[in-house]
């Protein structure tokens, strides 16, 4: 048999009332989760997959910029910057 690709996932949420939404009574939403992910996962790669999946509370996670460069989304423009080059006209 073909050993599985092991990949960890974490989920972050603001605050430990969301992280219960997440992991559902009895971890039964995190479980079902985890389950249609696998199986995506696998589809993909086209080999078996563990997925080994935690839900963890980092509070104000998408306010925080190092945060968001650790999971991988853009530095924020600053807010009123102009997506224009310098010396191009509008329309």
């Amino acid at each position: 048999a073909e050993r599985p690709v092991y990949i960890r996932v974490t989920l972050y949420v603001e605050r430990e009332t969301q992280k219960g939404i997440v992991v559902g009574r009895g971890g039964q939403t995190i479980r079902a989760l985890g389950a249609h992910a696998r199986g995506r996962l696998e589809e993909l790669i086209g080999a078996p997959v563990y997925l080994d999946t935690w839900v963890k509370v980092l509070p104000n996670w998408r306010r925080n910029s190092a945060a968001l460069a650790r999971f991988g989304f853009p530095e924020p423009k600053p807010v009123g910057a102009s997506d224009r080059s310098p010396g191009k006209e509008s329309a």
